[in-house]
């Protein structure tokens, strides 16, 4: 048996099915689960070597391998090895009270860390509708997704992006939602797993197990006859009732949820994401009329 730790954000439906079911140590790994509070404390555990492999959005991937800027001060040899998701229906979501673009200006929104993850997918859609960050708002770090959704509810910040069915969540909680990133970034790479180089040349064997088990756990979540299964297993995974675990799960199947070719980073996906960062600046970038094609390819890899 391989021992892999993973440090994931949250657990998805083919991740708490597969742990239920076993699949992982079927295919010969035997998986330490962490949950991470942020990006940042995520990838100093990865260079440090705590975290074999990470569950993280694919921007992360593109902001520690290409700038030193970062918190470990060096540019990472990370590279995303499988796709997750299409955004989960990333969208703006705001506190009670706010009905537009207008009330959020001189307010604050909520991100997992400002220049990383999935901010600049905030920040774009606020500029798309005249909001420029740090002149109309400010921005808060409250960390990954399931504390912004417990700030926003808790009124301590206006807006904040959520994904994973915590934007249906909050609209029952009686929240708003000014945007969906579907209808202006897509298609969209969302998360991925991810390792350090060294680490997948090293411990394929154990990495291509993990991803085996989870494809099973893929193909049991989107089959129909397993779904009352699933809500159950979300429900206690993720510590919430069944009617939102069925929230959830109708997030994870649809068109921006799983993606059902684990093993294939969409290049036209992955390419919306680097273009939206080099946008925002701060990258170290090789230079080449092809840019966004050869940053594909520098930033993802293939198992085997």
């Amino acid at each position: 048996m391989e021992n892999l730790t993973i440090g994931v954000f949250g657990a998805t439906a083919p991740m708490l099915a597969g742990r239920a079911l076993d699949f992982f140590e079927q295919e010969g790994v035997v998986v330490t689960w962490d949950r991470v509070r942020s990006s940042t404390q995520q990838f100093l555990d990865l260079a440090s070597g705590k975290y074999d492999l990470v569950e993280t959005a694919f921007d992360n991937v593109i902001f520690y391998a290409l700038s030193a800027a970062n918190v470990t001060r060096r540019k990472l040899p990370v590279r995303a090895f499988a796709s997750l998701d299409g955004g989960m229906d990333l969208g703006v979501s705001t506190r009670k009270g706010i009905s537009g673009y207008g009330d959020l200006h001189g307010g604050s929104v909520s991100v997992d860390a400002p220049h990383t993850g999935y901010a600049f997918v905030l920040y774009e859609l606020l500029e798309q509708n005249g909001l420029v960050r740090g002149r109309d708002y400010n921005v808060l770090e409250h960390g990954a997704v399931a504390k912004r959704y417990e700030q926003l509810l808790q009124g301590h910040a206006d807006a904040t992006l959520l994904n994973y069915g915590y934007e249906t969540l909050a609209a029952r909680q009686g929240c708003g939602r000014l945007a969906r990133s579907r209808d202006h970034l897509f298609p969209y790479q969302g998360s991925v797993l991810a390792a350090l180089g060294n680490v997948i040349e090293q411990r394929a064997v154990a990495l291509q197990g993990f991803v085996a088990a989870y494809r099973r756990a893929l193909d049991y979540v989107t089959n129909p006859l397993h779904w009352p299964a699933v809500v159950t297993q979300i429900s206690q995974g993720r510590n919430i009732n069944e009617s939102d675990a069925e929230v959830v799960l109708r997030t994870e199947l649809s068109d921006v949820g799983l993606s059902r070719d684990v093993d294939h980073i969409d290049p036209v996906a992955a390419s919306t994401v680097i273009r939206l960062r080099m946008k925002n600046g701060g990258l170290e970038l090789p230079t080449g009329k092809n840019q966004t094609a050869s940053l594909v390819d520098k930033l993802t890899r293939r198992l085997g």
